[in-house]
């Protein structure tokens, strides 16, 4: 059975202590799990105790650290996930980071699809397949993503290649050459446009790549 032999409270942060176990350094606490567990000076704790502590402890850690990440954007489950393993946090600790976020409903993937949709095709002109790379770079699930894409429909998706194959004429003084012509199709193709939408936004213009790309 180990003992607690000193408790001090920490300089910079008052609102922690710093605990000492058989005179040693062990670990840190806050003030709310110090009162909770009764922590004092004396006072004698298990292994199983002093584990339950720590994993709080640390837990507590992750969440806050976790409300600060989600103050700038939206996050997905995956980003999240992925910021606290570069934090050092074990896999339990995240695990109920992650069951409190979403009881706040702090986190939904589903939303977090839509708004990211969102801001895409309103940043710049792009394709399904562009919105679905960016969705599976913050590790959305593929169910999310194809519902999310459901979203852009057909029409939606050939005004904005229509958009971008209007801006790039416009790049080439309205009157692009063959090879200038080709160079617009690959353009189109990595915003996420499919050929079939290319031809067609292109043909609307006066323009066809069949046979040139």
């Amino acid at each position: 059975m180990a003992i607690i032999t000193d408790i001090t409270k920490q300089r910079r942060n008052t609102e922690r202590y710093n605990i000492y176990i058989d005179y040693e350094y062990a670990f840190s606490l806050c003030d709310e799990l110090l009162v909770k567990y009764g922590i004092k000076q004396g006072r004698e704790i298990d292994e199983e105790e002093l584990h339950q502590l720590i994993f709080e402890e640390n837990t507590k850690k992750a969440y806050n650290m976790t409300l600060n990440y989600l103050k700038y954007r939206m996050r997905s489950q995956r980003e999240i996930e992925d910021y606290l393993t570069r934090k050092g946090f074990d896999w339990e600790n995240i695990e109920a980071v992650i069951e409190k976020l979403k009881e706040y409903d702090l986190i939904d993937d589903q939303s977090f699809a839509k708004a990211l949709m969102r801001d895409t095709i309103s940043a710049k002109p792009v394709g399904r397949r562009f919105v679905a790379y960016k969705l599976k770079q913050k590790g959305v699930a593929d169910d999310i993503i194809e519902s999310t894409l459901s979203c852009i429909t057909d029409e939606k998706e050939f005004e904005m290649a229509l958009e971008l194959a209007e801006k790039q004429y416009r790049r080439y003084g309205g009157c692009p050459s063959k090879k200038e012509l080709e160079k617009i199709g690959r353009a189109m193709a990595r915003r996420g446009f499919n050929w079939d939408t290319i031809n067609r936004a292109l043909r609307k213009i006066g323009e066809d790549l069949d046979g040139i790309v």
